[in-house]
């Protein structure tokens, strides 16, 4: 009758670890969202990218040191304001970073928009 008691506590562990793996699976299945960083090497304060603007620029404020792509989605990020290519201060040129799914990067001049691509 002794091991009784403690089949009890075995069973009543393995229910309440059950139930807390249960309760978290919601929070785990979130949709992954991109995140911008106003440090490098993903530091700082976070902005939340906003995923569901299609094609259409969204300036950032604060601007970006780093940035870190779990979702599906392909955003490119551009070092000027309104999605313009380039670096700052140099003509004809089209450079902007492209970040893929699970992509992270810590940019060499601070990014200033962004632009989700179909």
């Amino acid at each position: 009758m002794s091991f009784l008691p403690k089949k009890f506590a075995v069973a009543a562990a393995g229910a309440a670890v059950l139930a807390a793996v249960a309760a978290a699976q919601p929070a785990a299945a979130a949709t992954p969202q991109m995140v911008f960083y106003t440090g490098a090497f993903l530091t700082g304060s976070k902005t939340v990218a906003d995923l569901d603007t299609s094609g259409q620029c969204q300036n950032l404020d604060p601007v970006a040191w780093s940035a870190h792509n779990p979702s599906s989605e392909k955003v490119e990020v551009f070092y000027k304001a309104d999605c313009a290519p380039g670096l700052p201060g140099i003509p004809n040129d089209d450079r902007r970073v492209t970040m893929l799914a699970g992509y992270y990067e810590s940019f060499r001049l601070p990014a200033l928009s962004y632009r989700v691509v179909d």
